[in-house]
């Protein structure tokens, strides 16, 4: 079994959830819309899109939304939420390395590191995949950790007591010769005690241009943060704007 098949339960809600507000979803939000720059009503997928944060708000802009996500609890709850905000919004589960479209996108979006779950090759198949999806001129807009900020500031082990009292103990590890990254958490709460992980691939802004425009995307823009401030080693994001030629 996979990391991803176990990892995105209760216990990621339970742990997540807390710090993404409101305030941060409406901030990422407008930043992907400032920086998309489509029209009202254009066709976005919302890869990897959890259980709707970004795709809701989006839909209720004027954007016209697809959301895919392997988890399918995820799923079931951005449909109910979709349904209470009366929103008609295509919810997909399904495998990012197989995306079930052509030509069909002016945007695809893939948000708070929801790349680089798996190998080299099959990542790599995500990218044909989102580009296949893709207009002509349609544009991918990737955001994920910075892997230089991760080295220049790597940090072992690391601890976070939630407001419920949930004490979150972090230890990671990082293979230099194939910059993959793996994060222990240790969850202590009412429930007992239990360890999560995941893995990521984590990349150099070089690689991933060099695999954007193997696939056709060019890039045309980076950012270190939402705030649009350029990328940088001390970016703590590595955000990519990139076109189908």
């Amino acid at each position: 079994m996979a990391w991803y098949d176990e990892f995105f339960k209760e216990d990621y809600l339970e742990i997540y959830l807390p710090f993404l507000t409101e305030e941060r979803t409406r901030t990422d939000v407008n930043f992907i819309v400032e920086v998309l720059n489509l029209s009202l009503g254009s066709k976005i997928l919302d890869l990897a899109c959890g259980y709707g944060r970004h795709t809701i708000p989006l839909a209720k802009m004027g954007y016209d939304m697809t959301g895919l996500d392997y988890t399918e609890k995820f799923i079931q709850m951005a449909e109910e939420k979709a349904k209470e905000e009366n929103l008609q919004i295509e919810f997909l589960v399904g495998d990012m390395r197989k995306i079930p479209f052509e030509n069909h996108f002016a945007g695809v979006i893939s948000y708070f590191t929801s790349f680089g779950f798996f190998s080299d090759e099959e990542n790599f198949e995500v990218l044909k995949g989102v580009s296949n999806s893709l207009k002509k001129e349609g544009k991918f807009l990737l955001d994920i950790i910075n892997r230089d900020f991760v080295v220049k500031h790597w940090q072992p082990k690391d601890w976070d007591r939630l407001e419920d009292g949930t004490l979150v103990l972090e230890e990671n590890s990082l293979d230099l010769m194939t910059n993959r990254l793996k994060n222990y958490k240790t969850i202590i709460d009412k429930k007992g005690e239990r360890t999560k992980w995941f893995e990521l691939r984590l990349y150099t802004l070089q690689e991933l241009v060099y695999l954007l425009e193997k696939v056709g995307l060019k890039v045309i823009q980076t950012y270190g943060k939402k705030d649009k401030s350029p990328y940088s080693l001390d970016s703590p994001r590595m955000i990519i704007l990139s076109q189908k030629i």
